[in-house]
């Protein structure tokens, strides 16, 4: 019996969904965006009102932060050891005259001469204020750093030049400050200033920066006395003039120490300091601070 083959139907092309229509792509707007702003703060809300609510959250992230700051921490305090034990008891009149102008340079740079409050202001400020100033250098680099301390430099300026009708005191009793502080961090001679130079330039960048931490804690801590005498507290300007004035007192205090008058010094300046506390009271319209 012979087989007969069945039909084989021809191949037929695969069964090809609709394609879906996509919708034309929306035209962009030429005009820009324009940020919705935010609601009004209640003033409840308007944040910290005292030094205490604002510092309370801030010691609470240090104490979180302490197991991984600590070695750090470790390292800075060894550091500061070595350099003193190595520095400080160094006789430079005994060394040749290339090395011990080595050494000078060295032991002016390090404080290591200075007394045990002015070492501990300098490495203190050189721990956290030098290393922030790297760290913006790093993310931002040499040009935006540069501009904070020239900023800093002509905000300094103005302040002084355009508070001098408006906060008399607050600029003589900060220059006053300034001066009194220079000469201590100084020692009373101008080859242990490292740490007023120091914290000159920390001033000056930090009137660089439009909002600064350090502004807000003096601020608030002005204000808790202000408010215990039943005074107001001053604004941001106020305290940022202070400061100002705080730094041109440093520049001043090289004066005294110049001609060996550091006990001068500190005469003027304490006087100045009164002298700025009592004119919001003799001239209340001129020298509000």
């Amino acid at each position: 019996m012979k087989e007969t083959s069945l039909p084989i139907p021809p191949p037929t092309a695969p069964r090809r969904e609709p394609a879906i229509a996509e919708a034309p792509p929306r035209p962009r707007s030429a005009r820009p965006f324009t940020p919705v702003p935010d609601a009004p703060r209640a003033p409840g809300a308007a944040g910290p009102q005292t030094l205490r609510e604002y510092l309370e959250p801030v010691m609470g992230r240090f104490v979180r932060s302490l197991p991984r700051v600590l070695p750090r921490i470790a390292i800075f305090l060894g550091a500061i050891v070595l350099i003193n034990a190595i520095l400080h008891p160094l006789e430079v009149w005994r060394l040749s005259p290339t090395v011990a102008s080595i050494a000078t340079f060295f032991i002016f740079i390090s404080a290591a001469y200075s007394s045990i409050i002015p070492k501990t202001v300098f490495w203190t400020i050189g721990f956290l204020w030098v290393k922030g100033v790297l760290r913006h250098l790093r993310r931002n680099g040499t040009a935006a750093t540069l501009a904070r301390f020239t900023g800093g430099a002509e905000a300094a300026r103005s302040l002084l030049m355009d508070s001098a009708s408006t906060r008399l005191g607050t600029l003589v009793g900060g220059a006053g400050l300034g001066v009194v502080l220079g000469i201590y961090l100084s020692g009373g001679m101008l080859g242990r200033s490292t740490p007023a130079i120091v914290t000159l330039a920390a001033l000056v960048y930090l009137l660089g920066t439009e909002d600064s931490a350090f502004v807000t804690v003096v601020r608030l801590g002005a204000g808790d006395l202000a408010r215990l005498v039943g005074r107001q507290g001053p604004t941001e300007d106020a305290v940022r003039t202070g400061l100002a004035a705080l730094g041109a007192g440093l520049i001043l205090s090289a004066l005294p120490m110049l001609v060996d008058a550091g006990t001068v010094g500190y005469i003027v300046g304490a006087l100045a300091v009164v002298a700025g506390l009592a004119m919001p009271l003799v001239l209340p319209g001129r020298a509000a601070s």
